[in-house]
Order: structure tokens, then sequence, then C-alpha cells
């Protein structure tokens, strides 16, 4: 009888240290699905927040007359001479529709668009949120209302870029989040 306890008795430790072991594998998954996850999110902010800055620290770039086109919460059209050619560029950044990216499970993903030129527009990787503040020179935020007159946007000195991106799938029911922030002078405005 004690020879089939101590066998019942091997089977359920066993068991255990095979359940134990199973949910440290889950575990070990999904924090590497999570650490993934997260250095896609980061990658994408840092690519996007460099072709922002280079192309924000040049707006006005040897531009005699209006630099600063159109300015919005979620868009900006600007004249600069970005590819050092001689010659002024258009530059229009814009967000997209969340229509655009229904495919996806986040509901609040959209595309950030840049135009250069008359060039078809390109797009980085989804965004949730792209928000521009304007400043003057005494570092005042400029309302939106006003930005509606070119008066006004030639009174911008500062532009504060929010970026967020979100995964676009949930990680343990949670999307995860990077963020980046920026207050950019350009020399030329």
């Amino acid at each position: 009888m004690t020879y089939w306890l101590d066998l019942i008795g091997s089977y359920i430790i066993a068991g255990a240290i095979i359940l134990m072991i199973g949910k440290l594998n889950i575990y070990i998954l999904n924090s590497a699905n999570e650490s993934m996850s997260s250095n896609l999110r980061q990658l994408t902010v840092t690519t996007s927040a460099d072709i922002i800055n280079y192309d924000f620290y040049k707006i006005g770039y040897r531009i005699t007359g209006d630099k600063i086109v159109e300015a919005d919460e979620d868009k900006i059209k600007f004249y600069s001479d970005i590819d050092d050619n001689g010659a002024a560029d258009t530059i229009y950044y814009y967000t997209g529709n969340v229509s655009e990216l229904s495919s996806t499970p986040n509901p609040s993903d959209k595309l950030l668009y840049r135009i250069l030129n008359n060039e078809a527009p390109l797009s980085s990787n989804a965004v949730t949120d792209f928000k521009l503040t304007y400043y003057d020179s005494s570092n005042t935020e400029i309302s939106y209302g006003k930005l509606n007159s070119q008066n006004w946007r030639d009174y911008i000195k500062t532009i504060k870029i929010y970026l967020k991106v979100e995964s676009p799938e949930p990680v343990d029911t949670a999307y995860q989040v990077v963020e980046w922030q920026k207050k950019i002078t350009p020399k030329n405005l």
C-alpha cells in the first residue's frame, strides 16, 4: 500500500512541477512579447522624431517670404530649402482619419503623413496623437483660432510637438504607449 501512496504522491509532485514550468514558460513568453512590442513602439517614435526634428529645425531655411502657410493643432505646412538645392520646398504634416486603420484592433491609431512638394504623401507608422502647439517670441502660446491669419502665423517662433504611439494590438488587455515631446525653435523664424 505504501508503494501505491509513494507512486501517487510522486505523480502529484511531478504534475505540480510540470504546471509550474508551464506557467513560467507562459510568463517568459508574455514578458518577451511585451518587451518586443515596447521596443517596436520606441523605434517607431524615434524614427518619426528624427524626421520631424530635421524638418522642423529647417522651417524657413533660405525663405524670404511667408515661412509657415498653415498651422493647426494636428497639421502644419511650411516652406524650407529642405534638400539644400537652392529651391524652396513645401513640407506638409497632417494626420489621417482613424477609419484608415480600421483593420487594426486599436481604435485610436491613425497615420501621420508628410508631403514634400507635390509628391505622394508618405506616412509614418500609426500614431494615436500628434499635437502641435505654437508660441511667439515671448513664449506665449498662440491660440489655434488666431492661426487662420498669416499675420499671426508670422509670430510663431517656437513649436512644441507631441507624438504618442500605441501598439496596434493590446498586450495583456492594455495598449503599449510611447510618447515623445519636444519644443523646437527654428533659427529661421
